[in-house]
């Protein structure tokens, strides 16, 4: 049964909402969420321009904005806000995972929501943005979602960055954030969120008033806890 255009654009508001920018060509916001399972036609060209202006325009902020950092220093920083970790973060934050489009096999398996998969959909978005709007458009979505809550200096030093750089460096094992619940009228909501290093068999729980304060919360004392 062919798709009225109406529903399928009205799918996508809350996201164009979300990132302040309306599409004028809705079909390359349906592109850019276009998983190659789907079809012939995906979000893997999108994905490339993507990466390739987010790493541009990050390159350019953390440049004029941290005039006392080195060239590692700015490496370092750009590495760990474009990284998987980071930009499935966004994607979920933005709920891209409930938007992709997936065949039904693997969203069935529910496996191929993957950090890898969550951040190359956000790549796929800027490059979209790019195409339809321009790279003011797309600086603005950066400062809005990737450079908002935080500077360079904080963003290398993240609770969740240095427990990922940790494990990686000593198991090469990947921790896992599930959502508890959130209890609470709107404008007092606490979140609770777990954090799972399921191969070392330890849980801990971060409270805070997002999603995203909770999950640093919980990542903070899984760090305390591989102190001990």
């Amino acid at each position: 049964m062919k798709r009225n255009p109406r529903q399928v654009s009205a799918r996508f508001d809350s996201l164009q909402r979300e990132i302040g920018y309306q599409f004028k060509q809705i079909s390359l916001l349906i592109e850019a969420l276009t998983h190659a399972s789907f079809g012939a036609s995906n979000n893997k060209r999108l994905e490339f321009l993507g990466d390739s202006v987010l790493r541009m325009v990050l390159s350019e902020r953390l440049y004029a904005d941290n005039t006392e950092f080195d060239q590692r220093q700015l490496t370092q920083t750009r590495a760990s806000l474009e990284s998987n970790l980071n930009l499935a973060e966004i994607s979920r934050r933005l709920n891209i995972d409930q938007l992709l489009l997936v065949s039904r096999g693997a969203k069935k398996d529910g496996a191929i929501y993957t950090d890898q998969v969550l951040a190359g959909a956000f790549e796929a978005v800027l490059g979209a943005v790019y195409l339809d709007g321009s790279i003011d458009d797309v600086r603005h979505l950066i400062d809005e979602h990737v450079l908002s809550e935080t500077d360079g200096t904080q963003q290398a030093s993240h609770p969740k960055t240095l427990l990922q750089e940790r494990l990686d460096r000593d198991q090469g094992i990947r921790p896992t954030y599930a959502l508890v619940g959130a209890d609470g009228p709107e404008n007092l909501r606490r979140w609770r969120v777990r954090c799972v290093i399921k191969d070392l068999n330890l849980e801990t729980i971060g409270i805070g008033s997002s999603r995203k304060k909770a999950e640093t919360q919980a990542a903070a004392s899984m760090l305390e806890l591989l102190q001990t």
